[in-house]
């Protein structure tokens, strides 16, 4: 099976390569706007189904759009449209213009918080406490120390955590044009949290160029520290505060529990680790590898800006025509006397 697909994987390849040598690309223009460097759709069916890649000119078609959505090799010049037997215009994108992650020389994959981590877990005897990986922290990059200073513990479901929503060894995107000269982005957004994320793929879903700035996890609150969690949370409250108090619906239904209500017992550990599992399973959807193939420009960093129509973030100062800071916020202290001195936790404690 595994060398089935990678022997798909490098017949897809091949295709993608001979697919751009083989369309016109050049500089057009529709309805006055100019276009820079791109293809015609119809052009590039007539390419495939000449170059014997696809029999008919549907079959072309159907493998012009898994190549661009499956393997994000190209995209409509205002991403309004997707491959047609038509004159649309189409570009290629960069794999560097938008963000990626790092590669790994000693794996040939892409770096993964699992490289960072030691030692494994190890199995547990009874009795004996929990113990979870440790960060080598000599060998995480310096802007990404943060991240692994606050997430706790780096089980197996918060790395998939950071692999989605902070991605070791993140490339910003290429921020200069071929010639030199700095892009102008239509949109600047400072905060993947949930206004951010949308900001973002809404622009770019109507072709705007989006640059998002995130300095912590992407999803913000929501996925991290306060819907997701805090829902999962109240489920296994809710649960074992039913059974604790449906004691005589339970016997009345011929249903019974050895002990009553006080046989009822919570493990928490159990709790936090399935909240774990629950917003690792569903961080994809705010990741910076889905946000990229939507059209949006990922930099991870602290943004500030730099004047009213710049913002700098890593040594890079980005152009832009709006800005939107969707920063969030932060639990606070109320003003009550002697509460700072108690031992005080909020929803992002760890």
């Amino acid at each position: 099976m595994a060398d089935h697909l990678s022997d798909l994987q490098q017949s897809f390849s091949d295709i993608a390569e001979a697919f751009k040598a083989g369309v016109d690309v050049r500089d057009r223009q529709y309805h006055l706007k100019n276009y820079k460097q791109c293809f015609v759709g119809s052009a590039a069916v007539d390419c495939l189904v000449d170059s014997g890649h696809a029999e008919t000119r549907e079959d072309a078609v159907m493998l012009g759009r898994a190549l661009a959505d499956q393997f994000f090799l190209f995209e409509h010049v205002t991403r309004d449209h997707e491959f047609k037997d038509e004159h649309l215009f189409y570009r290629f994108i960069d794999e560097k213009e938008r963000g990626k992650v790092s590669h790994n020389q000693a794996t040939g994959k892409t770096f993964q918080w699992a490289d960072f981590i030691s030692p494994p877990e190890t199995a547990l005897t009874e009795g004996q406490l929990p113990t979870f990986p440790q960060p080598d922290f000599d060998a995480i990059s310096k802007k990404d120390v943060h991240i692994a200073c606050q997430m706790s513990p780096l089980d197996e479901h918060n790395r998939t955590l950071l692999d989605n929503v902070h991605p070791p060894n993140w490339e910003d995107p290429e921020s200069s044009k071929g010639d030199g000269t700095p892009p102008m982005y239509d949109l600047v957004v400072i905060g993947a949290g949930t206004g951010g994320l949308v900001s973002a793929a809404g622009s770019a879903g109507v072709g705007a160029k989006v640059a998002l700035i995130e300095d912590n996890l992407m999803g913000g609150d929501c996925l991290n520290v306060g819907c997701v969690p805090s829902k999962a949370l109240i489920h296994s409250a809710n649960l074992a505060h039913r059974l604790r108090g449906d004691m005589d619906h339970l016997a009345d239904a011929g249903i019974s529990i050895a002990g009553g209500a006080d046989a009822v017992s919570v493990d928490f550990g159990k709790v936090m680790e399935r909240i774990r599992r629950i917003r690792a399973e569903i961080s994809h959807h705010d990741s910076a590898q889905r946000f990229t193939k939507l059209g949006v420009e990922v930099y991870f960093g602290r943004g500030r800006f730099a004047s009213e129509r710049t913002v700098e973030v890593n040594g890079k100062v980005l152009h832009f025509r709006k800005a939107v800071i969707a920063t969030g916020g932060y639990p606070s202290l109320i003003n009550m006397k002697g509460l700072k001195e108690l031992h005080s936790m909020a929803n992002n404690s760890k």
